[in-house]
């Protein structure tokens, strides 16, 4: 009996040993594993961490990105306004051009048909001059006969005087013979009161 009290002893003692050994086996794994779960967990949060920096940063770059695609926008959409105000603009201003030009054709042929009419003006006023020089060329020339005769009236005697009207009258063109007539009879009359 001793020797099966051994025996289990000794069978007690290996599965106590085996028991130990699994025990600071599982309590050496259990602490690998902890420090393998603090190294994770450390690890995890320092991903965390970086995860929180990086999703800032996207955040950040997010907003300045939305901030310039609204200013983006912004300035395309005043460009827009521009260029369709400019294009409005250009074509009121073709349209006010082609009436212009319209215009300036109609006073292009204005132009034309008045210096046309001012070039017949003017020939028919040279023609008007060149007529009124040759009648106030034959005007002084009458004023000239009459002043001569009238002159030679005063100068000859009261006998004379028949005489030198006749000659003067005789002695004028037709046309202007009744203008001379006119002056030589006032002449006369003249003559007649201061005596």
């Amino acid at each position: 009996m001793e020797m099966a009290k051994n025996n289990l002893v000794d069978i007690y003692e290996k599965q106590l040993r085996f028991l130990k050994e699994a025990v600071e086996e599982k309590e050496l794994r259990g602490e690998t594993l902890e420090r393998n779960l603090r190294e994770k967990n450390k690890e995890h949060e320092q991903l965390m961490i970086d995860t929180r920096d990086f999703q800032r940063k996207f955040e950040g770059d997010l907003s300045e990105t939305r901030i310039q695609l609204k200013i983006r926008t912004e300035e395309l959409e005043r460009v827009n306004n521009i260029y369709q105000e400019t294009l409005g603009n250009l074509n009121a201003h073709k349209l006010e051009n082609e009436m212009l030009r319209e215009k300036v054709n109609l006073v292009r042929g204005e132009y034309y048909k008045a210096e046309a009419n001012g070039r017949e003006e003017l020939s028919g006023l040279r023609a008007q001059v060149a007529v009124l020089r040759e009648q106030l060329a034959g005007y002084e020339l009458i004023e000239k006969e009459i002043d001569e005769a009238v002159v030679s009236m005063g100068r000859a005697g009261g006998s004379s005087n028949d005489n030198v009207y006749v000659s003067v009258l005789n002695s004028a063109p037709t046309a202007s013979k009744r203008r001379i007539q006119q002056a030589l009879g006032l002449a006369q009359r003249l003559q007649a009161k201061q005596r």
